[in-house]
Order: C-alpha cells, then sequence, then structure tokens
C-alpha cells in the first residue's frame, strides 16, 4: 500500500471534501499503476492510493463492512491476517475480499481499540464509524510506516501518510516548530508526536488515537521496554526459530518477494531463511560505489554465491547521485539527517525494477546491538578519566581522511561523549551537533525546554545497565531516523520493504535478554553471530559492522560542491531564515580545505535547508 488521506468530524458537505481528499491523495506520491479509492460523507472523507499485494485485484480501498456501518483505509502489511480471519470465520464473520485490510476492519467490530494488539505487521490505518461519527487511528509498534495528523480549527481530525499531502489541506498548519528545529540538530531527528510544524503531530509508534463524540483521546498498546530482562540467554536453535518465522510470515505475498543483500550478517541471515523456504532462486539487490572503502559489494556477491542467490549489484558514481540529487532530496517527506538515505534511495531504485516487494536486515543492530557505540559505552564506563582525555588528544593528531569511519572521527567522537553520563553520552556520539553549537545556530530561537529525548532515556530503568542502550536505539534512532529513511526512500519507488529483525515477539524475546548476551566489550549480535555461524562461511558470520556509508566526505568537496555551495552561500542561508549563517560557512570552509571532515553536520543541515526551500515554495 502506499498511502491513506482523511479527515473526520468537519461540518462541511461531501461537494467540500473532493477537491481537498484529491489534492491530499495526489500526494502520496504513487508512481505505478495501482488504484486509489474515496468515501466521502457529510462529516468525513478517507482515500488512499494503494500498492496492492496481497488481493491484488480483490482489495480496493476504502473497504466497507457488512452492514455499512465502518469504513478503512490502510496502508502496510498485516503478516498473520491468514490466522486472524480463520478465527473471526468461526465467530461468524463474513468476508467480501481476501485482504489483510478487511481483516482489520472484522477484528475492529469485537476488539475496538484493542485492534492493533493483536497485529503482526507494519501499519497505519484509519477506521471512520460511519453513523457515530468517529475515527480510530493506529501505528505498528516500531514505526515503520507513518501517520501524521492535526486538529482542525472547526474539530475533527485531518491525517495523512505524509506530511506534504497533509499540507494540502486549508486548515493545515504552517509555523515552524522552532523547539522541533533544535531537536533536529541535536538528535538528527524530532521525536514523535512532535513535527517542524506547529500543530501537526505524527502518532507515536505503537499507539493509537480516537476521535469519539468530539473529544480526542490516545494510548500506547506496545512499549519497547517492557518488563525487566530474564537471566537467560538466547541460544542459536530457539533464535533460528524466531529469526525463520519473521521472515515466512513476510514472505507472505500475492507478488514475487525479494531482498536487500549487503553483505552483512543482518541481510545474509534474512536471506539465508528465505533461500531455505523457498525452492525458487531469490533475487537481490546491493549498491556498490567505486571508492573501496565504502563498496560492499563482493561481500554481497559472496553471500550470493553461497546461498544461491540471483544478485543484482548497481555501482553508483558521484556523477550519477549528484544527477539524481534533486529528486533524492524531493524524496525526503520529512528531513533526514542520515546520508545513507541516498543509498537506501538508490537500491529502492534498483529493486522496483523487478517488483513490488522485498526484505530487509533493518533492526538487527538496534535489536541485537550492532553498533560500535555499544562497545564504547562499555569502555567510557571501565577506562579512567586520563586515558579518555588522552583518546581525545590522540585523535586530534591524527590526518583528516574523508574515508568510512576514519581512526580519527571515532577517537574524537569517543572522547566528545565518554566522560558524561551514559544518556547524554550515547546522544553526543550519535548527533550531528552540540547542545551549544545549536545554541550558535539558533541563537535566540533556542528554548530552554527540558529535553524529550533526554527525559525518555533517563526514565529507562537503571536496573536494566547497557539494555537501556539498545531501548534508545530502537525508540529513537530506529523509529524516528532510519524507518524513516527506509520508508520515504521505497514508496518513491513504490516499493514495500519488509523487516524481519522487527518482528515484535523476536524483538521482545531480544529484548528480555540481559544486554552482555548480546554484546561484549569487543563484539556485537553474539547471538546472531552464533547464528551465522552454523550457516554461512566465516567471512560472513564475523564479519565486523560497516554500516550503509558513502563518500560523501569527498563528493562535497568535489562533484557535489556546485549544490553544497548553494545551499551554504550567504544569501541561501539568510533567505532559509532557519540558521545563523557564520557557523555553517565556517564548517563548510573547513571542510573545503581538508582542514576538518564534517560530512555529517554539513548533510543534516543540507537535508533540512532543502526540506525548508521546498516547503517554502508551497
Amino acid at each position: 500500500m502506499c498511502g491513506i488521506a482523511g479527515f473526520s468530524g468537519f461540518p462541511v458537505v461531501a461537494a467540500q471534501h473532493q477537491p481537498v481528499l484529491d489534492q491530499m491523495v495526489a500526494e502520496l506520491r504513487h508512481r505505478g499503476p495501482d488504484e486509489g479509492g474515496f468515501l466521502l460523507g457529510a462529516r468525513a472523507a478517507i482515500g488512499m492510493r494503494r500498492l496492492s499485494i496481497i488481493d491484488v485485484s480483490g482489495g480496493r480501498q476504502p473497504i466497507i463492512n457488512e452492514d455499512g456501518t465502518l469504513a478503512i483505509v490502510f496502508n502496510g502489511e498485516i503478516y498473520n491476517h491468514a490466522e486472524l480471519r480463520a478465527r473471526l470465520v468461526a465467530k461468524g464473520h463474513r468476508f467480501k475480499t481476501q485482504s489483510d485490510t478487511e481483516v482489520i476492519l472484522h477484528l475492529y467490530e469485537d476488539e475496538k481499540n484493542r485492534t492493533p494488539e493483536f497485529l503482526n505487521g507494519m501499519f497505519a490505518f484509519a477506521i471512520v464509524d460511519l453513523n457515530h461519527e468517529n475515527l480510530f487511528l493506529a501505528r505498528d509498534r516500531f514505526g515503520e510506516k507513518p501517520l501524521f495528523y492535526f486538529e482542525g480549527r472547526n474539530g475533527g481530525i485531518v491525517f495523512a501518510s505524509e506530511f506534504r499531502a497533509l499540507s494540502k489541506h486549508p486548515d493545515c498548519p504552517r509555523e515552524l516548530n522552532w523547539e522541533s528545529v533544535a531537536l533536529y540538530l541535536r538528535h538528527e531527528f524530532v521525536p514523535s508526536p512532535a513535527t517542524l510544524v506547529v500543530g501537526i503531530h505524527r502518532l507515536e509508534p505503537g499507539a493509537w488515537l480516537s476521535l469519539e463524540g468530539g473529544r480526542v483521546k490516545k494510548d500506547a498498546y506496545w512499549s519497547i521496554h517492557g518488563g525487566p530482562s530474564e537471566e537467560k540467554g538466547l541460544a542459536a536453535a530457539e533464535l533460528d526459530q524466531f529469526v525463520t518465522e519473521a521472515v515466512r510470515s513476510r514472505m507472505v505475498s500475492d507478488v514475487p518477494v525479494g531482498a536487500f543483500l549487503s553483505g552483512g550478517l543482518d541481510s545474509s541471515l534474512v536471506v539465508s531463511r528465505m533461500a531455505q523456504l523457498q525452492q525458487a532462486p531469490i533475487k537481490a539487490f546491493c549498491i556498490g560505489f567505486e571508492d573501496k572503502t565504502f563498496d560492499e559489494s563482493s561481500h554481497a556477491r559472496l553471500a550470493a554465491r553461497t546461498l544461491g542467490v540471483d544478485l543484482e549489484t548497481e555501482i553508483l558514481s558521484a556523477r550519477s547521485v549528484v544527477e539524481s540529487l534533486p529528486a533524492v532530496l524531493d524524496a525526503m517527506d520529512m528531513p533526514v539527517a542520515d546520508a545513507s538515505f541516498i543509498p537506501t534511495y538508490f537500491v529502492s531504485r534498483l529493486a522496483a525494477r523487478w517488483g513490488k516487494v522485498v526484505l530487509s536486515g533493518d533492526g538487527g543492530d538496534e535489536v541485537f546491538g550492532g553498533y560500535p557505540t555499544c562497545q564504547a559505552h562499555w569502555w567510557a564506563e571501565k577506562l579512567p578519566p586520563g586515558v579518555l582525555r588522552l583518546c581525545g588528544r590522540a585523535g586530534s593528531m591524527l590526518p583528516v581522511r574523508h574515508t568510512n569511519f576514519s581512526t580519527r572521527f571515532k577517537l574524537e567522537r569517543f572522547a566528545a561523549g565518554a566522560g558524561l553520563p551514559w544518556a547524554e553520552r550515547h546522544c553526543e556520539w550519535m548527533s550531528s551537533f552540540s547542545r551549544s553549537q545549536v545554541s550558535i545556530l539558533l541563537g535566540e530561537r533556542l528554548s530552554n525546554k527540558p529535553d524529550p529525548v533526554l527525559k525518555w532515556m533517563r526514565s529507562l530503568p537503571s536496573a536494566e545497565g547497557l539494555n537501556n542502550v539498545l531501548y534508545s536505539d530502537q525508540r529513537f534512532y530506529l523509529g524516528e531516523n532510519l524507518l524513516a529513511k527506509v520508508d520515504y526512500a521505497s514508496m518513491a519507488h513504490s516499493l514495500e520493504v519488509r523487516a524481519p529483525f522487527l518482528d515484535h515477539r523476536l524483538a521482545e524475546r531480544a529484548n528480555a535478554a540481559p544486554w552482555n548476551v548480546k554484546f561484549n566489550a569487543f563484539e556485537g549480535k553474539l547471538p546472531l553471530r552464533a547464528l551465522a555461524r552454523k550457516i554461512l562461511p566465516p567471512s560472513l558470520a564475523g564479519r565486523a559492522k560497516k554500516g550503509f556509508g558513502i563518500p560523501l566526505a569527498r563528493w562535497l568537496t568535489a562533484e557535489m560542491r556546485p549544490i553544497a555551495e548553494d545551499f551554504f552561500s550567504r544569501k541561501s542561508l539568510c533567505d532559509s531564515g532557519l540558521v545563523e549563517p557564520n557557523f555553517p560557512i565556517r564548517l563548510w570552509q573547513e571542510h573545503l580545505s581538508g582542514k576538518a571532515d564534517h560530512r555529517k553536520p554539513l548533510w543534516a543541515l543540507l537535508a533540512l535547508l532543502a526540506w525548508r526551500r521546498r516547503l517554502s515554495k508551497g
């Protein structure tokens, strides 16, 4: 599915709904031939553009129940829809389609607000009660599918899968939220329910919202840290069962299912289970780079040969990226500070030329502790202060290099946060700008309100220890950043990306294990590595975390320089009205001269400035 839009509770007639809903649905950016649908009433209107995957010919939306009292639009996939359908049929429910959408609607007839608790999938859906003029919205547990909304001036709710669709409504707010701008600069994302615009919200992952009798109610139905960890390990055989079942459920489709394959541990494990479950060769896709320090395509080819996978690879040149950069930036519904958005966009484009659905390894790092920050936290709490200071001095003495995660970059980042409490330390390591730098960028517009990200992190139980790092990565870095990146990049090409490691049963089991079962001072993802050693060659099972990096530092000084200079010119910075210009100009000049590697803050700013420029043009 490609997106939903609608509004409920407004005292307008159907004829007034149509033009606004047409504009909102048009902005859901569907690229292919699949259909859209509308439902118009006196006080409610819903519509969608569908990427048809389950019940391709019969699952057109909106779907209305038997007695005409409820209607639904739905974006995503429900992986346990067959099991739920069987239970509902046994209870007397009658279906007219084979779609997973209709399963949600009948489930709501029985369970009402508890409906999302029964769903295994990625989803954002809206159900309208046509008799009582009520509305129910829900979003999946990790936030794989987006859902924006605002409360109208005359009451009611306006909602959409995309901010740009929402902006087509005449009542849509336009004022920048400066607190959110500061949070974006500090953390590289805006934590839901906030957005960069005052009055526009995102429904949080694992939450639902209802409008009943003119009153709005919101509640969470799932939490990442559902309870204290248990003192037990996670054996390879047990983990294999969880992973295999998660992959199996995500291969259910009425169209072919492919995969992203980087050659890393997570994607290789997913593809290995796909190959085990399907007799026909799996089709997989990979992006490589001319710069060998960033290129992983050789590892992907090795994994493909080992697993018997048909791999298609595209090697990106700086020129091809620059030529497509306007389209890449336009695909961001909200700014994405992670430059891996670029290769994600291109690998999605590559896969979409073949089909509609792929599986990915997303979530493996956040659930099982795959990032080097996990080891860095361990060492920061063990090393004496003098050694921590020495790391910073040693890093500053090394030459600036534009390679992937240079030694200087790692030492300087480690030293910048090592002496702080764990929550502040983690934010420092993951951010583009320090709080003092954000103050310089925003000046008097920076508020003194408490940081909601730090507040959430500090609220975690101290007894969980370094598990709290994983909870935070799942809630914020994954939930607010990476999943938005994947959704924007894939939906720009009408491609659906499914992530087995985000099966909530698998994640709950992993989150219940102590942190030292998942990573130690030298290595991460210990349970996944134990499983991989049984089914993958040592060169793949033992690979260190590399990340989806790109040669951005060098591109900025060469092929991408004209575009960057446009955004970082004094005139463009002043026209944007976003940040004080002197500091970004200094960062840009230091990067050009080779004095420093500022790829991370420069891309975060460029993405924000590009979004602001598009917003100002309407």
